[in-house]
């Protein structure tokens, strides 16, 4: 914002790095207690490992906390002090993307079946929700007729963004029905619900015609209730798939988990996987040449 809009804008800059700062400060302090000791956090940072989601992850957000909160204390400083924290600014706001998904390509590479299901889709959807909500949140401040106009174009392509990326999650979650089950019932399923109406409702409040300050307020605190309930909703849905057998079963039958993952679509016996997997009903004897034939036949037949 301040290589864009020079001193125009630069009120706003430093609102940006004072929020990314916190969430960063907040975010490491929630990483450290799920851990349960700082030296975990610490031991995470000894080395680099690109195939795993939480070395990443660990590695995003301490970066982001240090460049955010050098900008945070520098970018108003004279001379070269100035110059590095306007630059640490930049390298923050690259940061700042994944960092918003990082959450859900955590949860994604889970055993979790719905959060496993929605693992394309979760990570947009989080860094659209992050986007409109943060325009939002930044919207509620005083600000200026030129912030105004960087603040709408940043939040309205955010709730766009968003709407489109949450269709994305249904359709991906809907493939496997056990498994997209928790988004539509229970409580789960209301949360979800809420989040879709605030989040349409202030997009639609956003780009209607008129300036007033209560109709701007209230599209932001619809928007920003939408992205929080969305969060809950999908950690609250994929606890429910955890405990629902069938949504594992279902997803195991239709070649999802580890034959979708790591190609292993060869069964024991070399033959090729056809799915939906053939599953055997009470009345069905197995073949004469399956492994353990015996011990799977009736009682009857033995």
């Amino acid at each position: 914002l301040e290589y864009l809009g020079g001193r125009r804008l630069e009120r706003l800059a430093g609102r940006c790095h004072a929020v990314a700062t916190a969430g960063d400060i907040v975010s490491a302090g929630l990483l450290i207690h799920d851990l349960g000791r700082p030296s975990r956090f610490l031991n995470m940072l000894r080395v680099f490992r690109p195939t795993s989601p939480m070395s990443v992850g660990s590695w995003v957000l301490a970066g982001s906390g240090a460049v955010n909160t050098a900008a945070f204390v520098l970018r108003r400083m004279p001379g070269a002090l100035g110059v590095m924290g306007r630059t640490a600014g930049l390298v923050g706001a690259v940061l700042g993307l994944p960092l918003a998904g990082y959450t859900a390509v955590l949860v994604s590479n889970t055993a979790v079946p719905l959060w496993q299901q929605v693992g394309r889709t979760l990570p947009l959807f989080f860094m659209a929700s992050a986007t409109a909500s943060a325009g939002s949140l930044l919207s509620l401040f005083p600000h200026t007729n030129a912030e105004e106009r960087v603040l709408r174009r940043f939040r309205v392509a955010g709730k766009v963004a968003e709407v489109f990326t949450r269709e994305a999650v249904e359709l991906e979650a809907r493939q496997v029905v056990e498994v997209g089950k928790p988004l539509r019932t229970g409580v789960s399923g209301a949360l979800w619900t809420l989040s879709r109406t605030c989040s349409l409702a202030g997009l639609v409040m956003d780009v209607l015609p008129g300036r007033a300050r209560w109709k701007q307020v209230t599209a932001d605190v619809l928007s920003t209730v939408g992205a929080v309930a969305a969060r809950y909703a999908v950690i609250q849905a994929g606890r429910a798939s955890a405990r629902n057998p069938q949504a594992t079963f279902q997803g195991q039958r239709q070649g999802l988990g580890a034959a979708q993952v790591e190609g292993n679509t060869e069964a024991s016996d070399g033959k090729p996987l056809s799915f939906p997997l053939p599953v055997l009903g009470q009345g069905s004897a197995p073949r004469a040449g399956m492994p353990y034939a015996r011990f799977m036949a009736p009682q009857s037949e033995r």
